[in-house]
């Protein structure tokens, strides 16, 4: 009676090993596969510009899935955002483990807030504060190591360019596969 109790335990805590496992690898339960486009930006600060190469989430699965189950981004890269109108916006980090900076953007291209250090794996909505169209995620303190503020200005062909957006340096070249993600054209 005893072995067949300890058989018993032994079976339910290995079963119960597999099905937790057969969850982790299966991370990304419920969500469309998504490609992202790539491209790059840039801030443009009191004192420089600061240049990042961007996946472009410009649809609604590009949106949802963001930077979800993501381990590691390079500093100079991270995540742009384009929503079809100017509009307070929250976003939340779930199923993130990358600790951002979320940067949101008015229509002109004027950063309007900075949510810093964002923590991860959270389902609390991050507000906007104000309107924002565009939403520039990076690597938490990137922001703050840059000098980027509010009311500096995001520099993009999609942003309603400001004149402050003339930079001298030429745009680093677009990787093909920063984030381990491929590139679409769709």
């Amino acid at each position: 009676m005893r072995i067949a109790y300890l058989f018993a335990i032994t079976l339910i805590s290995g079963l119960l090993a597999l099905a937790a496992l057969a969850q982790s690898n299966d991370e990304q339960p419920n969500l469309p596969e998504v490609t992202f486009d790539r491209d790059v930006v840039f801030v443009k600060t009191a004192a420089e510009s600061h240049w990042f190469t961007v996946e472009v989430a410009n649809t609604g699965p590009r949106r949802q899935r963001g930077l979800m189950f993501r381990r590691t981004m390079p500093n100079d890269a991270g995540m742009i955002f384009y929503f079809p109108n100017e509009a307070p916006r929250h976003f939340w980090m779930k199923n993130t483990y990358i600790p951002l900076d979320i940067i949101y953007i008015d229509a002109k291209g004027e950063i309007v807030n900075i949510a810093a250090n964002t923590p991860t794996l959270s389902e609390t909505p991050i507000p906007s504060i104000l309107p924002a169209k565009y939403v520039l995620e990076i690597n938490a303190g990137q922001a703050e190591a840059r000098g980027i503020q509010i009311g500096d200005i995001l520099c993009h062909p999609v942003a309603e360019i400001s004149p402050r957006c003339r930079d001298p340096k030429p745009a680093p070249k677009i990787e093909s596969e920063s984030s381990g993600e491929p590139a679409s054209s769709d």
